[in-house]
């Protein structure tokens, strides 16, 4: 019996060792954080990237509810991405902060939201009603955490 369970031991090492090793050559770090590149907003990495037009607006512009929204809730300290589009049909905003995680949402203009957001580019749900992130505009993006692109500021 403790013949067979140091064998069983044995096997199980060299199987984590096997399995622990990997190389990391082509491996490139990207980072997950909203940042700015070349104009854009880019979310996420990978197969999970996407990039969102980014064209600020004025913030007497926005609605009421969406300026309070921004200037509420340590929005400013910890980042905010506001976008603008069409979901299911209605002119909507995407709003996302820092303390949200991942989770974020998309309202009417009057405020009211359409729907929850859990992180997921392609999604089926978003594509089939919110069209693709080529389909939005982000408004105003703040960030402090990410890198700027060529040294813009990372605030609208």
């Amino acid at each position: 019996m403790k013949k067979n369970l140091l064998w069983m031991l044995a096997a199980w090492m060299l199987a984590m060792v096997t399995v622990s090793c990997s190389s990391d050559d082509n491996y490139v770090e990207e980072p997950m954080w909203p940042r700015l590149e070349n104009g854009k907003v880019v979310m996420g990495s990978g197969a999970s990237r996407a990039e969102i037009a980014y064209v600020p607006a004025n913030m007497d512009e926005l609605p009421e509810w969406l300026q309070k929204l921004i200037l509420a809730d340590g929005s400013q300290l910890v980042g905010y991405i506001l976008c603008e589009g069409t979901w299911d049909g209605q002119h909507a905003y995407f709003f996302w902060h820092g303390f949200s995680s991942l989770l974020a949402g998309f309202y009417t203009y009057e405020g009211v939201q359409l729907a929850s957001y859990l992180g997921k580019p392609n999604d089926p749900e978003f594509i089939e009603k919110g069209g693709s992130w080529d389909n939005w505009t982000c408004l105003a993006f703040h960030y402090p955490i990410g890198e700027a692109d060529e040294g813009e500021e990372a605030e609208e």
